[in-house]
């Protein structure tokens, strides 16, 4: 069985969140951050394949700015080790379904 981390424990975690996660998505040609590359990236690191091809199209063109904003930092928490020792089957449809219905009620900033 899996430690599940403390709620002090991932606030702690998310304090540290890194302002390249906190920049503009980039969406229509401006900002800073390939919101889909990132989490890509934390797919592969959470299947501990690097190499892995694309799993997950965003579509950041379609998308608001406050939902891919939501997914950088999402993509931080999931850089929390609890998260590579469970079971993530989960994340392809956590990313391309489920934070579009809550990144309108979140506040990034």
């Amino acid at each position: 069985m899996n430690t599940v981390p403390t709620i002090s424990e991932l606030i702690h975690h998310i304090k540290q969140c890194p302002i390249e996660f906190l920049a503009q998505p980039i969406r229509k040609g401006k900002g800073e951050v390939h919101t889909e590359a990132l989490v890509n990236d934390v797919v592969r690191m959470l299947s501990a394949d690097l190499t892995a091809p694309k799993q997950i199209s965003l579509e950041p063109n379609k998308r608001s700015r406050e939902e891919l904003s939501l997914m950088q930092i999402i993509c931080w928490i999931l850089t929390h080790p609890f998260f590579k020792k469970i079971d993530n089957r989960w994340i392809n449809d956590f990313f391309s379904m489920r934070i579009s219905a809550v990144a309108s009620l979140v506040k990034t900033e």
